[in-house]
């Protein structure tokens, strides 16, 4: 689980975030930013970065339980990479600064964004990968 700590970090900064706050990066980026990174030296976006990093980081650790035994960890880090930096932005910009936010939605605690899109890329991942590829022994 901290293989996904380490790549989450990189690909939420260099991009991940960006689409997370305004949509994609460098569409609508403010104060003429010209790179996802400069908001580091802004304090205020500065800790919105680290609060929707932790939420990104815990969402990918909720399928990571379901793909424990079922994959490389190879394939994990990249399949991490690919959730962190585009596929639970996405969802978190559609959720909470886009259109679902403007249809007055309401997530309370992170229960739709977070624990919902992790569950359901999870269930989704565990029936695509198939049973596990070590039997368990019973309890």
């Amino acid at each position: 689980m901290t293989g996904h700590l380490g790549i989450g970090i990189i690909v939420f900064l260099l991009g991940g975030f960006a689409i997370k706050q305004y949509g994609w990066p460098l569409a609508h980026m403010p104060n003429g930013w010209q790179y996802p990174w400069q908001f580091i030296s802004d304090g205020g976006h500065s800790i919105s970065f680290y609060v929707s990093l932790m939420f990104a980081l815990v969402s990918c650790a909720i399928p990571s339980g379901s793909f424990s035994g079922r994959m490389k960890f190879s394939a994990y880090l990249l399949f991490a990479a690919l959730y962190v930096g585009v596929v639970y932005p996405i969802f978190a910009y559609i959720l909470w600064n886009g259109p679902l936010a403007r249809l007055g939605v309401q997530d309370y605690a992170g229960s739709l964004g977070v624990h919902a899109v992790g569950g359901i890329v999870g269930l989704m991942g565990a029936h695509f990968l198939g049973r596990r590829r070590t039997p368990s022994s019973g309890h």
